[in-house]
């Protein structure tokens, strides 16, 4: 999966670095917060609802476009290429909890570079709709994950060292 995200840093931190949320989860906690909107009459519908209405300290967001969710104009745009991140259904055997979840088509795409929650080092959420095609990472973004930037102004990307 490729996806970008505007910033002002420049690239030797951000690939230093990476992206984390201003108020960042642990990987522990990220699991633990995505299993609690399956449970108790919270679906991930509501998580995705949470993220799209505001903007989320405790998320980093991403784009499928360079347009950045319109925040490219200031800055560097970011490629982050994450390979492994694929769909993933939200089943028992890939949540590994005994859910009683019935999935519809406006919830999120679970995206994880794992085949389960328990394995996974990166959990994200692709949110449903034409309004948003948001990437929204529950979990920190590593700088190995940064593969390109460009100047906000410029069109040619360079390759991170």
């Amino acid at each position: 999966m490729i996806v970008y995200r505007a910033d002002t840093r420049g690239p030797e931190e951000i690939g230093r670095i990476g992206f984390k949320a201003r108020n960042p989860m642990s990987l522990a906690a990220a699991k633990s917060h995505l299993l609690s909107y399956c449970t108790s009459g919270r679906k991930p519908l509501d998580l995705s609802r949470r993220i799209i209405s505001s903007p989320q300290p405790e998320y980093v967001s991403t784009d499928p476009t360079q347009g950045c969710g319109g925040y490219s104009g200031k800055g560097y745009v970011y490629r982050i290429e994450i390979h492994a991140l694929a769909e993933r259904p939200w089943t028992n055997q890939v949540l590994e909890q005994n859910l009683n979840l019935k999935p519809n088509m406006l919830w999120p795409k679970l995206l994880m570079d794992a085949g389960t929650l328990g394995a996974a080092k990166i959990i994200a959420l692709k949110h449903f709709g034409t309004a948003t095609r948001e990437v929204t990472f529950l979990t920190n973004i590593p700088g190995s994950s940064i593969k390109a930037y460009r100047k906000s102004n410029e069109t040619i990307f360079k390759t991170c060292k």
